[in-house]
């Protein structure tokens, strides 16, 4: 082989002139064995100096039986089909890569006739991948927009393809530039080709913005036993017939990775599904990068050869479809999917091919098969603690199916990447184990904290509840003594009520607080029986308000305008006294002292009903007296100081088996 590639200041004519020369004295030219001439990137690479292919470029290279000719790279300003046809006697391998053909002119191809004279029969490879094929795209351009492009194809391809009798492997990857034709579809059409008799083994359209092949293609049978593999990856396709391949039954190899076959799938379900029928050969099937989230439950009930399946890089979250008949199935790619746990439905499956695939009694699968592999790595899993995800787990690890150590799916396990080895299940088990135990330890902590506030709050209670009746006890003590409070009440009305009150309530609450307390002495004190003759009525109503503990005040609508009343009120405001209202009668809030209104619109208050007895509160004298002793009580706790606090425990201490209350209220 002589490489000559890269050498982009060489002059290809002097080249091609060296090799054609007949040393003196001989009839033999230069290097008269060499089979192989790669040129690539020779003189017009890096200058884009256009070259012809004339008949003067042919006429010198056909003087060698060139076997492997590789022109990849070139700027081509003219293309002699005519002349090319000098080489088809022995080239079997044209390499075209990344080359420019820059002439708008088309080739009279109708010259080429299959009689073995105008073809190129002995070419068996045609590597024209990346070529910028510039009359066949210029015809394309210059079509009406109302002229589909599978017409074009029809016109040129089998007639280009005519030239090409023997070629078994064409690559033609990115020949359809898209900045040149944008996007391709071929929609409702027909590619007869029985009439030409191919002997492609494989063909490589990827790379094509081939975005609809509803296209029905019918092969020559020879053609048709002799195509061994198709790729159409990365062309954009959102939909490919079934017709497409109804007469390639022999594929082996088919490529529809980095597609858009997820919209086939989601608008036409059911050529989906039919998709692989014809294919009952298929050996090697790539879905990878369709976006797909689910496939058809009996997608590969045709294709038991299958040997490779590759579903990476998709959306699948879980297997859904029918695979346990894949008996010779040797690769399963599920990497770069959103697996978080792998379906119970999945791990059957798989153990069905295995099972068979490791029957030794089992003929059918062939000895030195490997057996089944699954790939499940970059997928997003989680180390969980529920059985499921343990069992995909021990699944993975004990099924042998997953054994390539690079190929090994990882999980998250807190916040670190665990790679799903034997030593993944120990690991995530100890981890759930210890996610149990803090588990059970913060329910027993928080339950532990529960019971011990509960107790902190009924110790709480039970100790206010004690202190209360403590300072209850302490309280009734202090006012049977008599000493600093002689009374419990001091009951203030005006004079307009004062019969009334004198003969009605002054009696009964007297009698009812003497009831309550077991008291002998007048606990209730008025202005009428309890005023020191010839003293200042506001000296002497200043003087019961400080020695009683709760105020009562008979409110009537005199009482509220009555300015000894205000008096009285404000004074017992200004003490800081308990009070409750009494009201004698309904009174209109615009009528009422300040006081007496903040005392209205903030606390509950009592009334009296007037009936034929000479009424009764509401609600009853023991409510009435225990709220007074409560109040009191309350007053009493706050406003003493710490040294009356502990002489009154002292004494109350005492006598503590002289003081009782009645439980009558």
């Amino acid at each position: 082989m002589l490489d000559l590639s890269d050498n982009y200041e060489l002059d290809l004519m002097s080249l091609l002139k060296e090799l054609s020369r007949v040393a003196p004295g001989s009839n033999q030219t230069t290097l008269p064995s060499l089979r192989r001439l790669n040129i690539a990137k020779v003189q017009s690479y890096y200058s884009n100096t256009p070259v012809a292919l004339d008949a003067g470029f042919f006429e010198m290279l056909s003087k060698k039986e060139i076997e492997y000719l590789d022109l990849s790279h070139f700027y081509i300003k003219e293309l002699d089909l005519t002349a090319f046809s000098k080489l088809c006697g022995h080239l079997k391998h044209l390499v075209l890569k990344n080359a420019s053909i820059i002439t708008n002119h088309i080739p009279d191809l109708g010259i080429f006739q299959f009689d073995g004279n105008r073809s190129c029969p002995s070419l068996e490879t045609l590597d024209i991948r990346n070529l910028n094929f510039g009359y066949f795209m210029h015809a394309i351009n210059v079509a009406p927009g109302y002229v589909d492009k599978s017409i074009i194809f029809n016109l040129f391809m089998p007639n280009i393809f005519h030239l090409l009798p023997n070629v078994k492997t064409l690559l033609m990857s990115n020949v359809l530039h898209k900045d040149q034709s944008g996007e391709t579809n071929l929609t409702d059409s027909v590619f007869n080709l029985t009439r030409y008799e191919f002997t492609f083994r494989k063909i490589d359209i990827s790379n094509n913005n081939l975005r609809l092949f509803n296209v029905s293609v019918v092969l020559h049978p020879n053609t048709s036993k002799s195509l061994n593999e198709t790729d159409f990856s990365g062309n954009g396709l959102v939909y490919i017939s079934p017709q497409a391949f109804h007469s390639s039954i022999c594929i082996q190899h088919l490529n529809l990775s980095g597609n858009n076959l997820n919209e086939m799938l989601k608008n036409h379900h059911s050529d989906f599904e039919i998709l692989l029928n014809p294919l009952r050969k298929l050996k090697m099937f790539s879905l990878s990068n369709n976006g797909l989230t689910t496939m058809p439950k009996n997608m590969f009930t045709n294709n038991l050869e299958l040997r490779h399946l590759d579903l990476s890089d998709n959306f699948f979250i879980q297997i859904d479809f029918k695979f346990d008949h894949l008996n010779k199935l040797q690769i399963l790619d599920l990497g770069g999917n959103r697996f978080r746990v792998l379906n119970v439905d999945m791990f059957l499956q798989c153990e069905s091919i295995s099972q068979y695939q490791n029957d030794t009694n089992n003929i059918s699968y062939i000895a030195g098969d490997s057996n089944l592999d699954v790939i499940l790595h970059k997928n997003p899993m989680e180390c969980k603690c529920d059985d499921i995800f343990i069992r995909s787990v021990e699944w993975i690890v004990n099924s042998g199916f997953v054994r390539d150590d690079e190929l090994l799916p990882v999980c998250s396990l807190d916040n670190k990447e665990i790679v799903i080895s034997k030593t993944a299940s120990k690991k995530t088990k100890d981890y759930c184990h210890l996610i149990e135990v803090l588990r059970i330890a913060l329910i027993v902590g928080i339950v532990s904290a529960s019971i011990l506030v509960i107790c902190v709050i009924i110790v709480i209670i039970l100790r206010r509840r004690l202190n209360k009746k403590n300072a209850m006890e302490r309280f009734v003590k202090k006012i049977k003594v008599g000493d600093k409070l002689k009374n419990l009440i001091f009951l203030s009305f005006c004079n307009e009520d004062g019969d009334y009150v004198l003969e009605n309530i002054f009696p009964r609450m007297k009698e009812e607080v003497s009831l309550a307390l077991e008291c002998d002495r007048n606990l209730v004190c008025c202005g009428e029986f309890d005023f020191k003759p010839g003293v200042s009525v506001c000296i002497e109503a200043m003087r019961c308000i400080e020695e009683s503990a709760v105020i009562i005040f008979v409110v009537s609508k005199q009482f509220c305008e009555k300015s000894w009343c205000k008096m009285e009120v404000d004074t017992a405001n200004a003490m800081r006294k308990p009070a409750i209202l009494l009201m004698l009668e309904k009174v209109k809030l615009e009528e009422m002292t300040p006081y007496i209104l903040k005392l209205f619109n903030r606390y509950t208050r009592a009334s009296w009903v007037r009936d034929q007895n000479g009424g009764h509160p509401h609600p009853s004298w023991p409510v009435i007296i225990k709220s007074v002793l409560e109040l009191g009580s309350s007053f009493n706790v706050e406003n003493q100081t710490r040294e009356e606090y502990l002489s009154e425990q002292y004494v109350a201490d005492s006598y503590v088996n002289d003081v009782s209350i009645s439980t009558h209220f």
